[in-house]
């Protein structure tokens, strides 16, 4: 589907030729450089004239809750990033749902090119700005107005971004009973996985 200069196709699980068995793959022979940075999303381009990916670890529901009250990953590239939101509700208008896994519970990836990056929202805690434990989360739903259009700084000219978007994958049953270990107990909560209407 097409909105304008941007795209989204919905890819199955294909075989790749020449994987290895371990699932690794040799780009040493390619001109191809793989960065992989474990920080939050900046959008700032990490070298000139690289195509770049931001992964959207969606629900199966591709952008299926930038409405709500909450503010997690998910719903904030879409507010960040409104052509998302347009996607989605083209896809529900047109009769095409727009899911991340089919309906054997497969994934299918959706890739966005070209979406516009209209505005940023700072998300950390800021005393001073009316964000003593920030914007993420369910932050965002109970601060004020006012604090939330600070927060928010638009880009003028918008920047550009790729996305793939696929549903987190549900975690593996966790024993979540408490240990003592150095004064804290962690907890860890797996992703339910929901079903939804097969295509």
């Amino acid at each position: 589907m097409s909105l304008g200069q941007r795209a989204s196709r919905r890819y199955p699980i294909q075989p790749v030729a020449g994987a290895a068995t371990a699932g690794r793959f040799d780009l040493s022979a390619r001109a191809c450089t793989v960065a992989i940075r474990e920080d939050f999303y900046d959008y700032v381009p990490v070298a000139a004239g690289a195509v770049e990916w931001h992964v959207n670890f969606a629900d199966r529901h591709l952008f299926g809750f930038y409405g709500s009250s909450l503010l997690a990953q998910d719903e904030m590239q879409v507010t960040e990033h409104p052509v998302l939101a347009s996607l989605k509700e083209a896809l529900d208008a047109n009769g095409r749902p727009g899911l991340t896994i089919d309906g054997d519970d497969r994934p299918t990836p959706v890739l966005v090119t070209g979406a516009e990056r209209c505005c940023q929202i700072a998300t950390e805690p800021n005393r001073a700005e009316g964000r003593p434990a920030g914007l993420y989360g369910n932050a965002f739903g109970r601060a004020r107005e006012d604090v939330v259009r600070r927060a928010t700084k638009r880009i003028d000219p918008p920047t550009i971004t790729n996305v793939i978007a696929m549903a987190a994958r549900a975690a593996a049953p966790v024993d979540t009973a408490p240990r003592r270990s150095k004064g804290f107990s962690p907890r860890v909560h797996g992703v339910p996985s929901g079903k939804a209407g097969v295509e």
